[in-house]
């Protein structure tokens, strides 16, 4: 990025543009605006600057003069959705020093909000002081330093900046509400958000076989053996492989494929069909590439609708016809897709960070606060003792709502709970993960967990409370993953908590006290395409359930026709994995036990049942000691069939076993991702589940789909919702 010349700016109608075809024409214009300072920004070619126009990942500001336009500035970007990342800035010698390098990033940074980016960064050389500073007024921090090119052996300093979530429940309802509803309607908080990527088959040649891809494709599963991300393969990939394999015994390719984790196939063949062909018609049929209709594009749509419908966090792909229509396919289709290289350079500073050894999470209590503890710990730093003032107006001696993760004595990260004093009231919560210890990040959802179970039921209006210290990113991590909505403006998070399940009869009463609380209104559970969401006459949206149900989280919506299991499960395991027991401490517990993901291990039989954003209950059998009754239900996130060989370190932090060799005769297991879990106040007993009709042929011994009418009657058996 280069602002540095004072200059006198050309007083000319300016214009971004963002589109292909009105980017395209100034292609020669860009390439020599970049090669003029390719010393500071480094070296693009024309190629890449074309692919950024076809994507449309860069914005570009002209000056319009006679009807001819004269590129003054562009900022190209790129990433892998929901992180995005900024590659270039520059500014024309005579336009700098008028701030205009800031418009095209606030530009940005409004374009990615609306597409529900959740994060912008950057990456520095340390000795550019200017670049440093202009991140620097423009919201970014530093967050972290890794080493530069060994050319010029200097460090790189990687620069980000959150980016901002609608909040719904804001002071200025009635002026903002339009505006806020329209970004939330397009943000996408989807049950399959634990991040995984879907690889086409391309990729896998790429490492297979020497090609300009090979060293990104190496990276990129040398990560994927490192744990540091998820790479799965669809069904689809495996019907391709076997369709041009001459044998498939002797074939090296298919049989390492076999091998690699696999997404579930998709129960609904139907929906599976028409997404399908919706992408092969943005892809090829609109575009009118000669590849329509063939066996190849038929094949390449299937893919991305796999991807799409498991909801991987991306699509990675080498075709440059899908590549093309990513913009497309991220508005239409909802899932976002990337190349091989995109991927690698947006992990790059992590393969590049050092690892750490986490502990199995054995030997971690809570308690209370006494309140000189309460007083030590928020006096340690200037950030942290802005909290006492707002602690003492509600408890000054006693503070009986702040809650410590504690390991071998050292407090390890802190939520303070201050609650509402009138009915329409907020209640504030600190989280702070302890920046002295490595793992008090990993206590903020067990910590959250039992901050809502203290408070009274019913819908809560809750605002979350960052302090501006070293801990937070990882609490704005925190938040986007639980569905708190970043308020415009400041610096806090707002959601509403119900936790507990929602019925067609229970929806009323939760409805007319989210009111209260919020001023919104929230239309009926009955109507199939949503909930209405009304802040005034002129401000309504729809919201998808699955998004209302994030928005409520922790809560299970049983919405018409949501599709719902049950699981039998062993004591012991529900135990350690639910947290089900009241006799269950704490001190023993495994790393997965404080986590609001979590992984449930079983035979890939029960695959196609377990579909992402259904409704999972959990039946403790009686002949492992269970109780014999649904004790926990939960959504399904995501589920994955995985080699037991290659099960990595980081997924087995989500299950509370070490061999799961046991759980299934194949050499695969089924890992079946979870949140929002629900402990049933009131067990929902054997004999309770047949008069429901909600016991199967198999009498609850293996995984059993029941009717939407059968869930309801257990949820409202388990709450006694009225």
């Amino acid at each position: 990025m280069r602002e540095d010349k004072i200059k006198t700016p050309v007083i000319s109608p300016l214009e971004v543009l963002e589109t292909r075809d009105a980017v395209s024409p100034l292609l020669p214009q860009l390439v020599e605006l970049a090669d003029r300072h390719k010393e500071s920004l480094g070296f693009l070619s024309a190629t890449a600057f074309g692919e950024a126009c076809v994507k449309e990942r860069i914005l570009v500001a002209v000056a319009v003069s006679g009807g001819a336009q004269q590129v003054v500035g562009y900022v190209l970007f790129g990433g892998v959705f929901p992180q995005a990342r900024i590659y270039q800035t520059a500014v024309h010698e005579d336009w700098r020093r008028n701030g205009l390098a800031s418009r095209l990033i606030r530009t940005l940074i409004g374009r990615l909000e609306q597409q529900g980016f959740l994060s912008l960064s950057a990456k520095v050389a340390s000795d550019l002081s200017a670049a440093l500073s202009f991140y620097k007024q423009n919201g970014f921090q530093q967050v972290r330093r890794i080493p530069g090119g060994a050319s010029r052996s200097r460090e790189i300093v990687v620069v980000a900046r959150p980016l901002n979530s609608t909040d719904l429940f804001s002071s200025e309802k009635q002026r903002t509400a339009t505006e806020n509803l329209i970004s939330l309607a397009f943000r996408s908080s989807k049950a399959g958000d634990a991040p995984f990527y879907v690889m086409d088959l391309n990729v896998l040649f790429d490492l297979l076989r020497t090609r300009s891809r090979t060293a990104s494709a190496r990276k990129l599963f040398g990560a994927a053996l490192a744990h540091k991300i998820r790479l799965v393969i669809s069904p689809e990939f495996l019907v391709e492989l076997r369709r041009t394999s001459f044998d498939s015994v002797d074939d090296a390719v298919l049989q390492m494929a076999l091998q690699l984790p696999q997404l579930v196939t998709p129960t609904d063949a139907n929906e599976l069909r028409t997404m399908a062909a919706k992408i092969h018609r943005i892809v090829f049929e609109d575009t009118m590439s000669r590849q329509a209709g063939t066996e190849q594009s038929i094949s390449d749509a299937r893919h991305v609708a796999h991807a799409a419908i498991a909801r991987a966090s991306a699509y990675i792909t080498s075709d440059r016809a899908i590549l093309s229509e990513a913009v497309r396919l991220r508005k239409e289709i909802g899932v976002d897709v990337a190349s091989l290289d995109e991927l690698v350079e947006l992990l790059s500073d992590e393969l590049n960070a050092p690892s750490h050894i986490h502990s199995r999470g054995e030997g971690f209590e809570f308690s209370r606060l006494q309140p000189k503890e309460v007083r030590e710990y928020f006096s340690a730093s200037p950030e942290l003792a802005t909290c006492l003032p707002m602690l003492n107006e509600q408890a000054p001696t006693t503070y009986p709502l702040v809650t410590a993760a504690r390991q071998a004595g050292n407090i390890v990260a802190v939520c303070a709970v201050i609650p509402a004093v009138s009915i329409q009231g907020r209640t504030r919560i600190i989280l702070h993960p302890n920046p002295r210890w490595l793992d008090g990040d990993y206590f903020l959802d067990a910590l959250f967990d039992r901050a809502i179970s203290d408070l009274a039921s019913g819908p809560i209006a809750l605002e979350l409370l960052p302090i501006a210290d070293q801990s937070l990113g990882l609490v704005t991590s925190f938040a986007i993953s639980r569905g708190f909505l970043r308020t415009p403006g400041a610096n806090t998070f707002l959601k509403v908590a119900i936790a507990q399940p929602v019925t067609p009869k229970s929806w009323p009463t939760i409805a007319a006290a989210v009111r209260h609380r919020t001023g919104l209104l929230l239309g009926r559970i009955e109507d199939a395409a949503g909930i209405e969401v009304e802040v005034s006459p002129q401000a309504k949206v729809t919201l998808p359930f699955a998004e209302l149900e994030e928005l409520l989280s922790p809560a299970i919506i049983a919405w018409p026709g949501r599709v719902a299991v049950i699981q039998p499960i062993g004591r012991p395991y529900a135990d350690d994995l639910l947290g089900t027991s009241q006799q269950h401490s704490l001190l023993d517990s495994r790393r997965a036990s404080f986590l609001s993901r979590r992984s449930y291990v079983s035979s890939p039989r029960a695959a196609r049942l377990m579909v992402p954003g259904s409704i999972m209950f959990f039946y403790e059998s009686q002949r492992t000691g269970g109780r014999g009754a649904i004790t926990a239900v939960a959504r399904i996130v995501d589920a994955l069939s995985v080699p037991k060989h290659s099960i990595s370190t980081s997924q087995l932090e989500h299950v509370v076993v070490d061999d799961v060799s046991k759980f299934s005769r194949a050499d695969d297991v089924l890992l079946t991702s979870f949140d929002n879990l629900l402990i049933f106040p009131r067990p929902c007993v054997l004999a309770n589940l047949r008069e429901l009709g909600a016991v199967g042929s198999q009498n609850l011994q293996s995984t059993t789909p029941i009717s939407y009418e059968a869930a309801v009657a257990v949820l409202e058996s388990g709450w006694e919702l009225k």
